[in-house]
């Protein structure tokens, strides 16, 4: 997976103020015009106080996702461990700025 930066000037930011980002796997094959799109949970902060804790954590900021991880399971790009969307493009949307991703 590959990070991908929003510019600054987009004002997205993480509680602790680093910009947001996110990772993409670009699809090939059969699966380049298929998309899998994995929002992060365990996000929402209730409280001011909450959402300054969270700051320091993994859940807080951008600043240590230099890589993105490799992923398991469905977001796997292994065929033998994901053989439907291991060829599938796939964003990974970490969440870092104490919100909820709701549809």
């Amino acid at each position: 997976l590959n990070r991908v930066d929003i510019p600054p000037e987009e004002e997205a930011r993480c509680l602790d103020g680093t910009n947001y980002a996110f990772a993409f796997r670009q699809g090939h094959g059969r699966g380049r015009f298929r998309w899998l799109i994995h929002l992060q949970g365990g996000s929402w902060c209730g409280t001011e106080t909450e959402c300054k804790n969270r700051r320091e954590t993994p859940l807080g900021t951008s600043c240590c996702w230099n890589t993105m991880s490799e992923f398991d399971g469905v977001l796997s790009d292994i065929p033998e461990v994901n053989p439907d969307m291991h060829d599938w493009n796939m964003v990974y949307m970490p969440t870092c700025d104490g919100s909820s991703f709701l549809s």
